[in-house]
């Protein structure tokens, strides 16, 4: 379902067919395999063990994502066309005896990488039949607080895990590697309906709050210029403004799961759209410069009505372009004529007109 926008046409970020296909899922059981991942979090390899007869190793590209990340399909996901080829050395192997599942991906310690990418492969290793007592180790980050927590109410016991950002190169005595659910950030809906699953639980005692603003002025980037100007238009209109940051993802899911309008500037709050009923309302602020729709298709997925708005540069874009280089963090300005006309555009009302 394509977005709304009062624009005169869809930017081009959000044009896709009308059905996009994933890759199959599966779950690979390696003898001696190997497992690396820079110190960024950004590229990440599957290696197979020698091969005694040529001494060759491969790489399993399915399962050894990097950035940028690119569509399903891109001949640029080609395992020969990895950057661990460009490098000239990898940190030293640590070797590891006994049964180790690698559910480690790239952006590990993002919360929408994490929830959409990370999780759903103890899923796949679920439904996969594979008795969890005969896992010695989980290879995952265990730093944040929403992994240590999802990964608790999941069952994974804290003996057993070995953090990746202290195991960067490591061999197994036998490696499990459940494939990732599609391809790094394409989330298809069973994903959505395991994290619905395990983390929402409706409850009559929930605070129910309709019409929210997530706001991201504790982040270090993308955050909204002018947000004074921003919470007090949308005072007008009943939201009140949320950091999601000071919630556990149960408060985060309970709190997404009863509101009927989400307002927010493109960033990981919105990841807990997955657990909007369907029909809720969602506007979704972009910087003019850097627009990714993976919020677009986690409302698809669940069926919410789904709007965007791009800000502007609040300054010459060649000054712009030097205080801001990277387009992917740079901060917001929104304006406000247009956030209102956009706003009565889908209807919403003010509480003091009522």
């Amino acid at each position: 379902k394509p977005p709304i926008t009062q624009d005169n046409s869809v930017h081009f970020s959000f044009r896709f067919g009308n059905q996009i296909k994933l890759p199959a899922t599966f779950v690979a059981i390696i003898p001696e395999g190997r497992f690396w991942i820079d110190e960024t979090n950004f590229q990440t390899a599957i290696i197979t063990s020698e091969n005694p007869e040529n001494q060759e190793s491969k790489i399993l590209g399915d399962v050894s994502p990097k950035f940028p990340i690119l569509s399903p399909d891109s001949p640029e996901n080609h395992p020969s066309k990895h950057s661990i080829f460009s490098l000239k050395t990898l940190p030293p192997i640590q070797n590891i005896e006994g049964t180790v599942a690698v559910l480690s991906g790239i952006f590990n310690n993002n919360y929408f990488h994490w929830m959409f990418d990370i999780l759903p492969r103890i899923e796949l290793l679920r439904q996969s039949g594979i008795n969890f007592n005969e896992i010695d180790k989980f290879l995952i980050n265990y730093q944040l607080p929403f992994q240590k927590e999802t990964l608790k109410m999941l069952d994974i016991p804290e003996a057993k895990i070995i953090d990746t950002e202290k195991h960067q190169h490591i061999q197994a005595t036998k490696l499990i590697v459940p494939s990732f659910p599609a391809s790094v950030a394409w989330m298809p809906k069973w994903a959505g309906d395991f994290l619905r699953k395990e983390f929402f639980t409706a409850s009559e005692n929930a605070e129910k709050i309709d019409r929210i603003y997530i706001s991201r002025k504790q982040a270090n980037n993308r955050r909204i210029i002018n947000e004074d100007e921003v919470i007090h238009l949308l005072t007008n209109f009943g939201f009140q403004s949320v950091i999601l940051e000071s919630m556990s993802v149960i408060e985060q899911a309970s709190l997404l799961g009863n509101v009927k309008v989400v307002i927010s500037p493109h960033g990981g709050g919105l990841t807990n759209l997955v657990f909007c009923h369907p029909g809720t309302k969602v506007i979704e602020i972009f910087s003019p410069n850097y627009i990714y729709s993976c919020y677009w298709l986690v409302s698809n997925l669940v069926g919410l009505e789904y709007y965007y708005l791009l800000g502007e540069n609040s300054l010459g874009f060649s000054f712009h372009e030097f205080i801001s280089p990277n387009h992917r963090l740079e901060d917001i300005f929104v304006n406000i004529n247009q956030l209102l006309e956009l706003i009565k555009f889908m209807g919403i009302t003010s509480i003091i007109d009522n």
